[in-house]
């Protein structure tokens, strides 16, 4: 079963740790899991519950989804604009900070005008990146 995308299309998208991809979601339902690519986002909501972010510290699981209306998928040689700020969550290596926040500053994070999630070849998961708003 194949699902298009289209731009404008509300998605939800997370670091999937499980399968080291980039999961899809459209109105709750997975779209996909994708891998060696780039997934840009406009409007960004970067949604992280606070009981989310407290189970997870106990075991891995999905708590935190970055939620957007669809723009491109790139390629894996995709590279983030000069002014775009690396976005994390870590609720294992950071339980003081339980929202996305920037690196290095540990500034936090909820909506930015673009937001990508990227997926290199041989990664061990993907990174997120956001660019205007909070960051």
């Amino acid at each position: 079963m194949g699902y298009s995308l289209f731009v404008g299309e509300p998605l939800a998208v997370w670091v999937n740790l499980n399968k080291g991809c980039i999961s899809v979601q459209h109105k709750g339902l997975p779209v996909g899991h994708f891998v060696a690519c780039t997934i840009e986002l406009s409007n960004v909501t970067w949604a992280c519950p606070p009981k989310g972010f407290q189970s997870a510290t106990k075991q891995r699981h999905v708590f935190a989804r970055m939620r957007g209306e669809f723009v491109a998928i790139h390629g894996a040689e995709w590279r983030p604009p000069s002014a775009a700020q690396r976005v994390r969550l870590n609720s294992r290596e950071r339980p003081h900070l339980p929202h996305f926040h920037t690196l290095p500053s540990e500034t936090p994070v909820r909506e930015t005008a673009r937001g990508w999630i990227h997926h290199a070849i041989g990664a061990p998961y993907p990174i997120a990146y956001g660019l205007g708003g909070d960051t």
